[in-house]
């Protein structure tokens, strides 16, 4: 490879691919860590009904993620 190959890797779309792509496993990974404290905060009973919620919301993120790869993917 030359050094024209390597500046590719460094244009403007593939930056900002890459960063697309760091928001969305920093926002699963921050969700999976706060996930329970502020279903709490919010006053969502423990127990089943914690779970039923958090099932949800996390369906729904990663229904949007779906969503925004598939349109500006």
């Amino acid at each position: 490879m030359d050094k024209k190959d390597y500046r590719l890797l460094f244009s403007l779309p593939v930056i900002v691919a890459a960063l697309g792509y760091f928001v969305d496993i920093y926002d699963l990974l921050l969700f999976a860590i706060v996930r329970i404290p502020s279903l709490e905060a919010l006053g969502v009973p423990e127990g089943k009904e914690s779970m039923r919620t958090g099932e949800f919301l996390l369906q729904v993120q990663m229904t949007g993620l779906l969503v925004g790869g598939v349109i500006w993917g």
